[in-house]
Protein backbone atom coordinates (compact mmCIF):
# COMPACT_ATOMS: atom_id res chain seq x y z
CA UNK A 1 0.00 0.00 0.00
CA UNK A 2 1.58 3.77 -1.21
CA UNK A 3 -0.75 6.63 0.47
CA UNK A 4 0.04 10.36 1.09
CA UNK A 5 -2.41 13.12 2.81
CA UNK A 6 -1.81 14.98 -0.80
CA UNK A 7 -4.79 17.09 -1.81
CA UNK A 8 -6.11 13.59 -3.37
CA UNK A 9 -7.16 13.45 -7.37
CA UNK A 10 -10.34 15.44 -8.44
CA UNK A 11 -13.30 13.35 -9.41
CA UNK A 12 -12.68 14.17 -13.38
CA UNK A 13 -8.99 12.46 -13.15
CA UNK A 14 -10.33 9.28 -10.76
CA UNK A 15 -11.12 7.39 -14.41
CA UNK A 16 -8.05 8.18 -16.18
CA UNK A 17 -4.73 7.93 -13.49
CA UNK A 18 -4.19 4.20 -15.52
CA UNK A 19 -4.60 5.54 -18.40
CA UNK A 20 -0.95 6.04 -20.53
CA UNK A 21 0.20 9.36 -20.83
CA UNK A 22 -2.36 10.87 -18.83
CA UNK A 23 -0.54 13.49 -16.32
CA UNK A 24 -1.22 16.64 -14.84
CA UNK A 25 1.91 17.64 -13.55
CA UNK A 26 2.29 20.03 -17.34
CA UNK A 27 5.25 18.73 -18.13
CA UNK A 28 7.27 17.59 -15.25
CA UNK A 29 6.43 13.83 -15.83
CA UNK A 30 5.51 11.40 -19.00
CA UNK A 31 2.17 9.82 -17.53
CA UNK A 32 3.43 6.74 -17.59
CA UNK A 33 4.24 5.45 -13.70
CA UNK A 34 1.23 4.40 -12.81
CA UNK A 35 0.04 2.95 -16.31
CA UNK A 36 3.05 0.62 -15.73
CA UNK A 37 2.69 0.03 -12.50
CA UNK A 38 -1.08 -1.12 -13.53
CA UNK A 39 -0.02 -3.17 -16.07
CA UNK A 40 2.50 -5.08 -14.40
CA UNK A 41 0.73 -5.65 -11.46
CA UNK A 42 -2.02 -7.27 -13.98
CA UNK A 43 0.26 -9.76 -15.38
CA UNK A 44 1.07 -10.94 -12.22
CA UNK A 45 -2.28 -11.66 -12.45
CA UNK A 46 -3.12 -9.44 -9.30
CA UNK A 47 -5.14 -5.48 -8.86
CA UNK A 48 -4.01 -2.60 -8.35
CA UNK A 49 -6.93 -0.16 -6.32
CA UNK A 50 -6.73 3.69 -6.05
CA UNK A 51 -8.50 5.64 -3.25
CA UNK A 52 -8.73 9.34 -2.92
CA UNK A 53 -10.43 12.23 -1.81
CA UNK A 54 -9.87 15.41 -2.37
CA UNK A 55 -12.08 17.21 0.15
CA UNK A 56 -10.79 19.72 2.24
CA UNK A 57 -9.87 17.60 5.22
CA UNK A 58 -8.64 14.11 5.42
CA UNK A 59 -7.48 14.47 1.80
CA UNK A 60 -4.63 12.17 0.33
CA UNK A 61 -4.62 8.91 -1.94
CA UNK A 62 -3.92 5.23 -1.53
CA UNK A 63 -3.22 2.80 -3.80
CA UNK A 64 -2.87 -1.16 -2.75
CA UNK A 65 -1.50 -3.50 -4.68
CA UNK A 66 -2.86 -7.48 -4.46
CA UNK A 67 -1.10 -10.08 -5.65
CA UNK A 68 -2.05 -13.71 -5.78
CA UNK A 69 -0.07 -16.39 -3.91
CA UNK A 70 1.92 -19.26 -5.75
CA UNK A 71 0.90 -22.57 -4.86
CA UNK A 72 1.49 -23.73 -1.70
CA UNK A 73 3.17 -20.75 -0.81
CA UNK A 74 2.30 -19.38 2.61
CA UNK A 75 2.30 -15.94 4.06
CA UNK A 76 4.16 -16.90 7.82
Amino acid sequence: MFADNGPGIPEENKRRVFEPLFSTKNGKGSGLGLWVAARLVRQLNGHLRMHSRSESINSGSCFSVFLPLSPGERLC
